[in-house]
């Protein structure tokens, strides 16, 4: 979907955003194992070139993150053991 939409501002398509918002679940990355992460890494770093490419400059990128959950202090129906 965000190659579609970065194809469609390089194009001229649609209009470039001001403010593209990032948001990440660190968290996510601890219940997948290794590779997973690994993939990660190579997905972030093609995103970021899509951007690059398609992005006029003053678009202003923001990368939240929200760090993973300490599961042996927290309780929920949410958890699984790790």
């Amino acid at each position: 979907m965000i190659q579609e939409e970065m194809k469609d501002i390089r194009e001229g398509k649609i209009q470039a955003p001001k403010v593209v918002l990032m948001n990440s679940f660190l968290w996510d990355l601890t219940r997948w194992g290794p590779m997973k992460e690994d993939q990660y890494k190579k997905d972030l770093v093609k995103t970021f070139k899509i951007f690059k490419r398609s992005l006029p400059e003053d678009t202003l990128v923001v990368w939240l993150a929200t760090m993973p959950v300490a599961t042996e202090k927290v309780k929920g129906g949410v958890f699984i053991k790790q």
